[in-house]
């Protein structure tokens, strides 16, 4: 039997169809797997938390390496699937939604986790975010995710998909492209949008300080569309207290033209300025 006739066999089981609304698009191509497999798990001694199984493809091959896993899934069919068959390794199934839970708390122990899944297209920022939010409980996250959205994660300073993600991930991680991954290795729902998606894999975070804490949310609050202007959203934020600083090198890279600072820019201005806090004098 084929991966997508199994996967299929699995959803018609539990009447679990992929949902278009969460964004669902199960994977079929066995490479595929195995390479997100391999890529999250360097050796045999780790743990892995692992964001929306749904069907358990990728469940079977990261417990057969790893050392325990914890799965989250929201689809409370899937939950009971999940928890109903054997696996490879020690498996604990939580049922929940991934963005309104503290992954940290999710381990089980102080061991080495890292993060990996199949993300949902339209939930690639909100649970992008809580990975990131939770980042120094885990030594790496590798996901699959939407063409447009890991291109955002790679973006260098001033190209046109730079953002607040961007900044975000690349202040705190190494991202790199484990591999590119045409449309025709998921199984879709009719009509659902076919881009291809990325897998990216990034190093383990650094921690921050409060003063770190209080830029994340300085960048955070940039508007994603790189046409529109900075000043409007950033300008209030980089006025008060230890943000002020952020305020004054945007108003350096902008000069006396700062009313028509596009998002890029600012954003440019920030990640100079923390890249030079972070360098030591020679």
């Amino acid at each position: 039997m084929s991966l997508l006739a199994e996967v299929r066999a699995r959803a018609e089981q539990v009447g679990a169809l992929p949902r278009k609304k969460w964004g669902q698009n199960f994977l079929i191509e066995p490479a595929v797997l195995d390479a997100i497999a391999d890529a999250a798990v360097a050796d045999e001694n780790m743990a892995v938390l692992e964001i929306g199984p749904g069907p358990g493809t990728l469940t079977e091959r990261l417990s057969s390496r790893a050392r325990r896993m914890v799965v989250v899934e929201r689809d409370p069919r899937w939950v009971e699937y999940l928890r109903s068959r054997p696996w490879p390794g020690p498996l604990k199934v939580v049922e929940g939604d991934v963005t309104r839970l503290r992954l940290e708390e999710l381990r089980e122990d102080d061991d080495a986790w890292v993060l990996a899944g199949n993300i949902p297209y339209n939930l690639s920022a909100p649970i992008l975010l809580a990975a990131w939010h939770g980042r120094s409980s885990f030594r790496a996250l590798t996901v699959m995710l939407q063409a447009e959205v890991a291109e955002r994660l790679l973006a260098r300073p001033g190209s046109k998909t730079y953002g607040s993600l961007s900044v975000l991930f690349q202040r705190v991680s190494t991202v790199t492209r484990v591999r590119h991954v045409s449309a025709g290795c998921f199984a879709r729902p009719s009509g659902q949008h076919r881009d291809p998606r990325e897998l990216r894999y990034g190093a383990r975070a650094r921690s921050r300080s409060a003063a770190r804490a209080g830029r994340a949310g300085f960048i955070r609050s940039a508007p994603q569309d790189p046409s529109k202007r900075a000043v409007r959203a950033l300008r209030p934020r980089a006025r008060r207290g230890p943000l002020s600083w952020i305020g004054r090198a945007v108003a350096r890279t902008a000069g006396r033209d700062a009313v028509r600072v596009r998002v890029p820019t600012a954003l440019d201005a920030v990640f100079a300025s923390e890249h030079a806090q972070r360098t030591p004098s020679p």
